[in-house]
């Protein structure tokens, strides 16, 4: 099982400008499928919807000023 594709997922907040990305792996052949990994933060709230075998639709609020988080993804091996 290798690496299919990869993903980073940056959360920034509009109003302080704190900011964090993570990185996921989408694992797998193309034999018999694949499975992405569930990115996790530690500065930001964050709620997740989907699940491995397509990908993570990530929403998120700063806790300091409770404001929702820009989501931005970009793809690449």
């Amino acid at each position: 099982m290798g690496t299919i594709d990869s993903a980073t997922i940056t959360l920034t907040c509009p109003s302080c400008g704190k900011a964090e990305s993570d990185r996921v792996l989408d694992k797998g052949s193309g034999w018999s499928g694949s499975h992405w990994q569930a990115p996790t933060f530690r500065q930001f709230d964050v709620t997740l919807t989907g699940n491995a075998k397509d990908e993570y639709v990530v929403a998120g609020t700063c806790p300091q000023c409770q404001v929702t988080a820009t989501v931005a993804v970009q793809y690449g091996t």
